[in-house]
Order: C-alpha cells, then structure tokens, then sequence
C-alpha cells in the first residue's frame, strides 16, 4: 500500500523555532476539529531540522487536514519562502512516533 505525503521545505532564512510554533498551532487547531485521540492515533509526521522539513502523513482525514491548516499558516507567515510538494511511498503509520517535548514527529 502506498501512502500520501505533504512535504514542506522551507528557506534556511526560517527559524526553526517559527516552524515548530506554526505546527504547535496547526495541531491544535486539529485536535479542536478531531479531538486528542484522533490526533494521536490518525496522523503520523516528521520534522527534520537538518533538512529544515516537514513531512506530513495525508492518507487519514486528520493528516489532510493537517497539511491544510498548516499550508494556509505557512502561506500567511512565509509567503514564498517555503514550498510544499506530495510525495508517494511505503512506509506505515507506525513508523513514526510522537515527541511531546518538542511538538513535532520524529522517525524512530
């Protein structure tokens, strides 16, 4: 089975600090739609500071809504300084899981 993702790359010039704060936002902003467990259990991404990405998991209504939401704030925040791109493949939704302290997804 393949998977959808949403990637977002954005400029160097971007603190990852903003980016973390935008997505601290957008989950919220989900978790007010779908509630904490189905954001907990729906939605798996991962956010790489070396690559200054995000990648979001699409294939469940709450990662789509996710890259939604988050591609209007990033729109509004950063204009053209960011790009977002929908990319295919493989992997599952378990292989991701949730770091708290930093309120993005991480890889295992």
């Amino acid at each position: 089975m393949t998977n959808t993702y949403y990637k977002f790359s954005f400029s160097e010039e971007i603190p990852l600090k903003r980016i973390r704060q935008i997505f601290s936002l957008a989950m919220t902003a989900v978790e007010a739609i779908h509630g904490a467990a189905a954001v907990r259990l729906n939605l798996s991404c991962t956010f790489d500071a070396k690559g200054h990405s995000l990648v979001v998991e699409a294939d469940s209504e709450t990662g789509y809504d996710l890259a939604k939401v988050l591609l209007q704030f990033f729109m509004k925040e950063f204009g053209a300084f960011f790009e977002v791109s929908q990319i295919q493949d493989r992997r599952k939704h378990s292989d991701y899981i949730y770091d708290l302290d930093t309120a993005a997804w991480e890889a295992k």
